[in-house]
């Protein structure tokens, strides 16, 4: 008896930027540095291990999207490792994977949200975390009604000028604050 081929990744364009990502994209919220606590108090963590044990099982089977965000701070930090492993064997290793973070949450009153600053330091703070040098897609976690869009994507350009990210988008963004923001985008 034959053994059943394994289903290959889809991969599919990443809106109109012409970045290629698999169909499945790997939520990290959980990966920890030890699994002796609990994500955001309650969750149940997957240690460091068992992390690049998943993340090496998903880059086998051909995905290569990768989501964090600087609100899962331990995340960021062990992915940061598993990449710096895995370029050690094949330099070539960060140009192969899509790694998408977010931004919004902190603890203060100037370190949370979106205002510049924050998001500035944030995505400098994620970086130095990933042990990497761009963040392929940067998300705005939620939307802040205490800055506006026009500010969120002037400081998107800035980090996308300066090479820190490559693309920039939003998640949990209502239809109307997505519509403002492409109206904002086409003046």
């Amino acid at each position: 008896m034959s053994e059943a081929k394994k289903p290959e990744m889809e991969y599919h364009i990443l809106g109109n930027s012409g970045l290629k990502v698999s169909q499945l994209c790997l939520g990290t919220m959980t990966f920890q540095q030890s699994n002796d606590k609990k994500a955001f108090g309650w969750m149940p963590v997957v240690d460091e291990k068992g992390s690049h044990e998943f993340l090496n099982k998903f880059v086998k089977a051909g995905g290569n999207f990768i989501d964090t965000a600087d609100a899962y701070a331990s995340s960021e930090e062990v992915i940061g490792r598993w990449i710096t492993d895995q370029t050690k064997e094949d330099k070539d290793f960060r140009e192969k994977i899509v790694l998408a973070s977010k931004v919004f949450f902190g603890p203060g009153l100037n370190t949370n949200g979106l205002n510049r600053r924050h998001i500035l330091k944030a995505c400098d703070a994620s970086l130095k975390r990933l042990q990497v040098d761009y963040i392929d897609l940067y998300q705005v976690h939620t939307f802040d009604y205490t800055t506006t869009v026009k500010e969120v994507m002037s400081t998107m350009k800035i980090l996308i000028d300066s090479g820190k990210i490559s693309y920039w988008g939003v998640s949990n963004w209502k239809a109307s604050q997505i519509m403002e923001s492409m109206w904002i985008a086409d003046k």
